[in-house]
């Protein structure tokens, strides 16, 4: 995303090499439509700026990706809202900033499989899970150099 673009909407099948919601201003993507297909799905803002990303992923929309990444100095958010929803990725890492990286996944319906960990290395990651089904393969890591607490709600992993 461009600097400063407030909005993008997906719709359809999209295919793609890598997808990054990156803002040094405000960047959003919203889905509510068919399938976002990559190996590498980035929800970041920059670091050390006052630039946010988000992306909300509702109706019948879908994301496969192999690696599900998130990072920023000021916060980024994945809202993931509608009971057809589905969210298929092979890992999640969150935080490569050790100043201190934060990022929040509302999972509120729909369906979220991760084949085999979620890690967190630096900063904040908060989970919350007020609906749908969260599954996790094999790990769930929160990390070697975190500097704070991380929460997890309500944790049915």
């Amino acid at each position: 995303m461009a600097e400063n673009t407030p909005a993008k909407m997906l719709s359809g099948t999209t295919s793609t090499n890598g997808f990054s919601v990156h803002a040094k201003g405000t960047g959003v993507v919203t889905q509510s439509a068919g399938t976002l297909a990559t190996p590498f799905f980035y929800l970041s803002s920059s670091s050390n700026t006052a630039g946010s990303g988000s992306f909300a992923l509702s109706g019948t929309g879908s994301i496969n990706a192999t690696t599900f990444s998130a990072y920023g100095g000021t916060g980024s958010t994945f809202l993931q809202n509608g009971a057809n929803t589905s969210v298929h990725v092979g890992s999640i890492t969150s935080g490569n900033n050790a100043g201190g990286d934060r990022w929040t996944y509302q999972l509120a319906a729909g369906t979220l499989t991760v084949d085999t960990s979620v890690s967190r290395v630096y900063g904040e990651w908060l989970f919350q899970q007020t609906g749908g089904t969260a599954s996790v393969g094999t790990d769930l890591m929160m990390g070697t150099n975190y500097r704070s607490s991380t929460l997890l709600d309500p944790m049915e992993w």
